[in-house]
């Protein structure tokens, strides 16, 4: 069995989701404070901020960092891993710890989900910060040429 990581402030809530789904979270600032989401990448888990967390929660933010479906500190259900059911997990999670609108920051694999969370909730979501990740509606083509100075890459 792994041990928790031990980071000064942070109390670790699991919110019980239904269908096997629990997910951990690290919580840390002022109840009362607005909401930032920190989400991670692959294949990390919600120690990936805990530089970040301290200073946020001293700067009067509630910082929540949840750990996806199979990821970090939480249990590895049978069902599904896609992007759109790990956005409803994180919105979930908020209505569960009782708040209305986060700021969401992500890194890696977890922008798409945090990206996908912001447009099937909009209301819940204030702001949107990507890290080393990319929007989950970009396609690749092979259309690229020199003189074109395209870079391979569209939006649908």
């Amino acid at each position: 069995m792994v041990t928790m990581p031990v980071l000064e402030g942070v109390e670790h809530r699991y919110v019980e989701l239904g269908d096997g789904v629990t997910i951990h979270v690290a919580d840390a600032g002022p109840a009362d404070g607005p909401a930032v989401m920190l989400v991670h990448g692959f294949p990390q888990n919600w120690w990936e901020w805990h530089e970040l967390i301290g200073p946020l929660a001293a700067d009067g933010y509630r910082v929540l960092c949840p750990d996806l479906r199979g990821a970090g500190f939480r249990s590895a259900p049978r069902c599904s891993y896609l992007k759109n059911d790990l956005a409803d997990d994180m919105a979930a999670v908020l209505d569960h710890l009782g708040v209305a609108t986060v700021k969401l920051a992500a890194h890696d694999w977890g922008g798409p989900v945090a990206f996908i969370m912001m447009l099937r909730h909009p209301e819940k979501v204030t702001g949107f910060f990507g890290m080393n990740t990319a929007a989950p509606f970009f396609k690749r083509t092979s259309r690229c040429s020199a003189t074109s100075g395209g870079s391979g890459i569209r939006s649908r």
